[in-house]
């Protein structure tokens, strides 16, 4: 996670890290109806979004803006490991 990441997403980040993830999520939909081009609170999201094809979906949105966001490829592999 970047260290110049805009307060809110700061605050989400720390959300997370405490298992308040209701207020992760609010925070983080508030952010993206802002800025829905921020690879990160996309990626954010990927973390509290409650059911795995959410998480996907907020995943590939990562990497379309971002193609090389490592944490997000290898999150998606953990989600999607290959058959």
């Amino acid at each position: 996670m970047p260290e110049a990441l805009p307060e809110r997403l700061r605050t989400a980040a720390e959300l997370i890290k405490n298992n308040q993830i209701k207020e992760a999520r609010a925070i983080l939909a508030g952010y993206l109806r802002q800025y829905p081009s921020s690879d990160e609170a996309w990626f954010l999201l990927s973390n509290v979004a409650p059911q795995k094809d959410l998480q996907v979906d907020c995943l590939m949105r990562v990497l379309s803006l971002n193609p090389n966001h490592t944490e997000a490829k290898n999150r998606l592999a953990r989600l999607n490991p290959p058959s």
